[in-house]
């Protein structure tokens, strides 16, 4: 689940989670802060539902969970977010393979994040992947199916920043769309504060047809 934060606190306190039901109200408690080395620079706050006996972490917008960084780079974080990566593939910036004194940009880790980012946005997987993703998100399968072809770090961060770029001006709940559809991560809900409501960010009939294929996490893994 992510909700915003003002100054590391948390604005409000969820009074849903993902397990919610018709069948009984959730109560929501704040059960403690988690610090993070990496990733936010703030500690995150974890809730505890004691109707649906499960604890959950509330991230930042733009966070996933274990990430170190950001996807696009609203918030604020210790290290280049996701789009970053992918821009400075598609600019030929190779990060460094050799640095005296260390560095936070090595090429490994870039070809592995880009790689995650590519086929979150569709660049990898099978055509019916794709097709979800086009009729889900309205990026063209033209534009999907294309990426397929792209061959080395320079071609797929500019296929990855063109699919961005195709989910709209304000592409974060698009992008957490698609890589839920890649399985790239779990489904994703936004605590919405006007009027409070618990949103999800997959739509139901694609979350029971995941489930009905297989496992791809827990309601509770954003």
């Amino acid at each position: 689940m992510f909700a915003d934060y003002a100054d590391g606190v948390l604005r409000d306190a969820p009074e849903q989670c993902p397990w919610r039901s018709t069948a009984a109200d959730c109560v929501i408690s704040i059960h403690g802060h988690r610090e993070r080395k990496t990733g936010p620079t703030h500690p995150l706050t974890i809730c505890r539902c004691l109707t649906h006996d499960i604890a959950f972490t509330v991230y930042p917008p733009g966070f996933v969970p274990y990430a170190r960084r950001t996807l696009l780079g609203a918030e604020a974080a210790a290290a280049p977010s996701f789009r970053e990566v992918a821009a400075d593939a598609a600019a030929g910036l190779a990060w460094q393979r050799a640095a005296p004194g260390g560095t936070d940009r090595w090429w490994p880790t870039q070809n592995r994040l880009l790689e995650r980012l590519f086929h979150a946005v569709g660049g990898g997987g099978d055509h019916r992947d794709r097709e979800a993703i086009a009729v889900a998100t309205g990026v063209s399968l033209t534009l999907l199916t294309g990426a397929q072809r792209a061959n080395g770090y320079r071609s797929r961060g500019r296929a990855a920043l063109q699919i961005i770029d195709a989910l709209g001006p304000d592409p974060l709940e698009r992008l957490l769309l698609a890589g839920f559809l890649t399985t790239a991560w779990g489904p994703a809900f936004r605590w919405q504060t006007d009027p409070e409501r618990l949103v999800a960010i997959v739509p139901n009939d694609l979350l029971r047809r995941s489930t009905s294929s297989g496992p791809r996490g827990p309601p509770s893994s954003q």
